[in-house]
């Protein structure tokens, strides 16, 4: 929402159970991926980039029908059913998936690739 016009500015798919600003305030950080916001010098306030919905997501996430962990919004690793997450959270270049099982899965990346 823009505070001043309170015009909505962008939405977000699916169900989120996590939702937060980065310490400096230039991405929103879910439990489906960081989403990048882009400052609007004109108005001088933060907005986000109305591209695709996945254009703007940055780094390690999950898919909202949580069969997929993305990297940069776009599909990298596909998860059977009995791997997929109840609940996610991540950290950096590392996802957790708490599953139905009472299993947590940790995948880990090194770089940025």
């Amino acid at each position: 929402w823009d505070a001043a016009t309170g015009a909505c500015l962008t939405t977000l798919e699916g169900f989120t159970s996590t939702l937060s600003f980065d310490e400096i305030g230039s991405c929103l950080q879910t439990d489906f991926g960081t989403k990048l916001l882009h400052k609007q010098s004109a108005a001088g306030t933060a907005a986000v980039q109305a591209h695709s919905q996945h254009q703007d997501f940055e780094g390690i996430g999950i898919s909202v029908d949580r069969a997929w962990i993305t990297w940069k919004g776009k599909h990298f690793l596909w998860l059977p059913t009995e791997y997929r997450g109840q609940c996610t959270a991540i950290a950096g270049l590392t996802i957790a998936l708490g599953c139905s099982s009472g299993r947590v899965l940790f995948f880990q990346w090194s770089g940025a690739s």
